[in-house]
C-alpha cells in the first residue's frame, strides 16, 4: 500500500511492536514450560489473555479502585482497634465496662474488615464484568478506526485517478470513480453508505451503528478496495 496518512507512524510502530510482542510472548511461554519440546497451546492463550486484559479500557481503573477500597478497609480496621485499645488501657484501665466508645471502635474495625474482605473477594468478579463491557467498547473503537483508515485509502485512490483535481464538494470522490468507470452503480451505493458511516463516526454520531453492522460494511468495502487497487495498479 503506497498511500500515506497522518497515522503512518502509528502503523509503523504497531508493526514493530507486534514482532516484539511475539518474541516476548514466546520467551514467557518457554519460561513456564518444562522444556522447549513441551510447549502448551492453552498456556500460550492464557499468557496472551493476561497481557491483553490489562490493555482493555477500564481494567487498570478498576484495579486501582479495588486497591484503594482494600486499603481504606485496612485503615478502618487499624483505627478501630487502636481507638478501642487506647480507650480501654488509657482511660478505663480494663475491659470490665463496655460503653459507646468501645462499641464504636468495634463497629469501625468490623466495617473495615468487611470492606477489605469485599475488596479481596468480590471486586475482582465485578472487574471481570466491567472489563467485558469495556472490551465491547474497545472492539467498536477499533472498527471505527479501521473505517476511517479505509476511507483515507479510497481518497488516495481518487487522487491517483485525478491528480490535478481538488475535492471541493462531498460527492467529488464518487463522481471521479464513476467517471473513470472504476466502480459500478451498486458499488457506488456501497461507497455512499460507507461515506455516511465514516462521517457519522467523525462527527461523533457513530453510536447509531452496532459493531457488527460496521464490520459488515468494512467487509464489503474490503472487496471493493481490492478492485480499486487493481484499477490503479497499487
Amino acid at each position: 500500500m503506497k498511500f500515506t496518512t497522518n497515522n503512518d507512524k502509528i502503523d509503523k510502530y504497531l508493526d514493530e511492536l507486534a514482532d516484539e510482542y511475539k518474541d516476548l510472548l514466546l520467551k514467557a511461554l518457554l519460561y513456564v514450560s518444562p522444556s522447549p519440546d513441551d510447549l502448551s497451546t492453552s498456556e500460550l492463550l492464557r499468557l496472551d489473555n493476561e497481557v491483553k486484559k490489562r490493555l482493555v479500557p477500564g481494567y487498570m481503573r478498576q484495579q486501582r479502585k479495588m486497591k484503594v477500597f482494600f486499603l481504606m478497609g485496612m485503615a478502618y480496621t487499624i483505627f478501630g482497634v487502636l481507638m478501642g485499645a487506647s480507650y480501654v488501657f488509657i482511660v478505663n484501665g480494663s475491659f470490665s465496662s463496655i460503653d459507646a466508645i468501645i462499641l464504636a471502635s468495634v463497629v469501625v474495625a468490623i466495617t473495615g474488615l468487611a470492606m477489605s474482605f469485599y475488596a479481596s473477594l468480590m471486586i475482582p468478579l465485578l472487574i471481570g464484568g466491567r472489563v467485558g463491557e469495556s472490551a465491547k467498547s474497545y472492539d467498536k473503537a477499533l472498527i471505527e478506526y479501521e473505517i476511517i483508515k479505509k476511507w483515507q485509502e479510497i481518497e488516495w485512490i481518487e487522487d491517483v485517478l485525478n491528480p490535478e483535481g481538488k475535492n471541493i464538494v462531498p460527492g467529488s470522490l464518487i463522481r471521479t470513480l464513476r467517471n473513470n468507470r472504476v466502480i459500478t452503480e451498486d458499488e457506488e451505493e456501497i461507497i455512499k453508505e460507507f461515506r455516511k458511516v465514516r462521517n457519522d463516526i467523525v462527527h461523533f454520531s457513530g453510536d447509531k451503528y452496532t459493531t457488527e453492522e460496521m464490520r459488515v460494511i468494512v467487509q464489503r468495502v474490503n472487496v471493493l478496495l481490492r478492485k480499486l487497487h487493481a484499477a490503479v495498479g497499487s
